[in-house]
């Protein structure tokens, strides 16, 4: 996962998330407070040692809600992060 930081000259920032995967770039821009609402999902998520499978964190960006949930598959613990875009 990658982060880049943009700002609009106005004092206000947005973080483009990039994942590169088998299947392609998935690129999605959000806001600085999701960006700081997500960085916590994600040290609670590494930080606590209990079984985190099906838990779920709900943020509304903007006009767009985040869903981050935690699973498991053969592979590990993962991390889904989804975002729908418009209305």
């Amino acid at each position: 996962m990658e982060f880049e930081i943009f700002s609009d000259g106005e004092g206000s920032q947005s973080v483009e998330m990039i994942e590169r995967g088998r299947k392609g770039v998935y690129k999605v821009v959000i806001s600085e407070a999701c960006a700081h609402w997500f960085g916590k999902v994600l040290c609670e998520a590494s930080y606590v040692k209990v079984e985190l499978a099906g838990k779920v964190w709900r943020f509304t960006d903007v006009q767009n809600p985040v869903l981050v949930t935690t699973m498991k598959n053969r592979w590990g613990e993962l991390i889904k992060f989804n975002m729908t875009m418009g209305r």
